[in-house]
């Protein structure tokens, strides 16, 4: 679950040969994508109800951190 407590990796495992990643933030809060150590203040902002289109490699980790304690309804998908 992504929430404020500390970074998480999305996904957790890559998809082999991943070219595409989509995240889509279904909570009300914000959600911040960055690299390693993401916080408020260095990542990316994904709005609540927002989807983001990356092009990333499976080399490629984005991390993801919340604005609140509550845990956020985070989807990815991947494609190869």
């Amino acid at each position: 679950a992504v929430d404020d407590s500390g970074e998480v990796a999305l996904p957790t495992t890559a998809l082999a040969g991943r070219r595409t990643l989509i995240v889509q933030n279904l909570s009300k809060k914000n959600v911040w994508l960055g690299k390693t150590g993401v916080a408020d203040t260095s990542g990316i902002r994904l709005a609540g109800g927002a989807t983001m289109t990356l092009d990333l490699g499976d080399a490629v980790t984005l991390y993801a951190i919340g604005d609140d304690a509550a845990a956020q309804d985070i989807r990815v998908l991947e494609m190869a």
